[in-house]
């Protein structure tokens, strides 16, 4: 999207969203044939994650919309860029979004570091047989698929107990459709970062170390809601940061001629964010590698609870 068009579609949908009976209007001249969409929000009730359902509804509407031509709007507004066809499969979206508000939904995440030998054997063949979702990309080394419950079950009971293969089971949530699921699971670590100079009552100036802290483990946020098929439509964030249990040191030069050192909290990191079409009984595995061959990959389980 050009920028002339990106500010022309953030004004409209702003002028939208203050002028309660705007919902939709057509863009003339060299984006004919385009249209400029508002989604209320607020009939979805509160503590809604605007920015997830965007997302579901950018990827996950059909034809797919570019990620620039959605955007959430306050606390309350979904703005979409589009054609004609294009906002109307976000509108069907979110529709079934409105139709299923209230609903509750179970979330079941687990986190899967894979030497490159297993992933080959026990995963690649799941991702070999996918086909891709026409209008979506993905970025280079990260894949998605969706797999029956029954065969991850059993990759994973062949897998157990193997060296290089290892789980971490993140605890089993219930939450409100379209709420943000997050699962940390890990530790802060601290770590020296730097050295501050301290100038003391008789003048003299001394060092003294500064630490700061960062996340080691699982970071997992999942957005969930029902499409019109009664499929669960699924937004993921994921990051895997692990660190050596020592932290490398770096020398560095401090005031007055004094050197010190500092730790370097580097390790292998990788982090995800896609949207998924999961049905039910299918499980969401998403894999990305690892700078020392290996693999990280998500299992992410999602069911409405029946009744809702």
């Amino acid at each position: 999207m050009s920028r002339s068009l990106t500010a022309a579609f953030v004004t409209l949908a702003l002028v939208f969203a203050a002028t309660a009976p705007a919902q939709k209007v057509a863009l003339g001249g060299a984006h004919d044939g385009q249209i400029v969409q508002l989604l209320d929000c607020s009939r979805l009730g509160e503590g809604v994650s605007i920015e997830g359902l965007a997302r579901i509804v950018q990827a996950l509407g059909e034809p797919a919309l570019p990620a620039a031509n959605v955007c959430a709007l306050g606390p309350d507004h979904i703005a979409v860029l589009g054609t004609p066809q294009q906002c109307a499969g976000a509108e069907r979206v979110f529709a079934a979004a409105v139709e299923h508000a209230g609903t509750e939904v179970y979330i079941d995440c687990k986190t899967v570091r894979i030497d490159a030998a297993l992933f080959a054997r026990h995963f690649e063949p799941w991702f070999a047989k996918a086909l891709p979702r026409p209008g979506a990309a993905e970025p280079a080394g990260e894949r998605h698929v969706v797999v029956a419950e029954k065969d991850v079950v059993d990759a994973r009971l062949r897998l157990r107990g193997a060296p290089g293969f290892d789980t971490v089971q993140a605890p089993k949530i219930i939450v409100l459709q379209l709420h943000e699921a997050r699962l940390r699971i890990g530790q802060d670590r601290r770590y020296t970062a730097e050295h501050a100079m301290v100038v003391g009552a008789d003048g003299a100036t001394t060092t003294r170390p500064v630490e700061r802290t960062v996340f080691e483990g699982d970071d997992i946020a999942v957005v969930a809601t029902r499409g019109l098929a009664q499929e669960m439509l699924v937004h993921l964030k994921a990051a895997r940061n692990a660190l050596p249990f020592i932290l490398p040191q770096v020398e560095v030069a401090l005031a007055g001629g004094k050197t010190g050192t500092i730790d370097v909290p580097h390790g292998t990191a990788c982090s995800v964010d896609l949207c998924a079409v999961v049905p039910d009984g299918r499980v969401l595995v998403v894999a990305a590698p690892l700078r020392d061959g290996t693999f990280v990959c998500w299992l992410v389980q999602v069911h409405a609870i029946q009744g809702h």
